[in-house]
């Protein structure tokens, strides 16, 4: 084979390499990024279901308080 032939067939040899390093890491990037997505998704819904707790636990300390507000009301007018 002539050194031109080889120089080609390695040219070739690394190209392959090359695309195959370059899908690897495109399929890992993609992995990665969805699983961001899923822990981002995991972290908004928690996020969301406390702040569902907190307004729920505000709303019965209001509503206890004006209960109270308006016991007190009714017997010391």
């Amino acid at each position: 084979m002539s050194n031109n032939t080889q120089k080609v067939d390695d040219a070739v040899h690394d190209a392959k390499n090359d695309i195959k390093d370059a899908v690897h890491d495109a399929k890992n990037n993609v992995k990665d990024a969805v699983h961001d997505v899923k822990n981002d998704a995991k972290d908004a819904a928690h996020n969301v279901k406390n702040d569902v707790k907190d307004a729920a636990h505000d709303a019965k300390n209001k509503v206890e308080d004006a209960a109270q507000t308006a016991s007190a009301n009714s017997t010391n007018p």
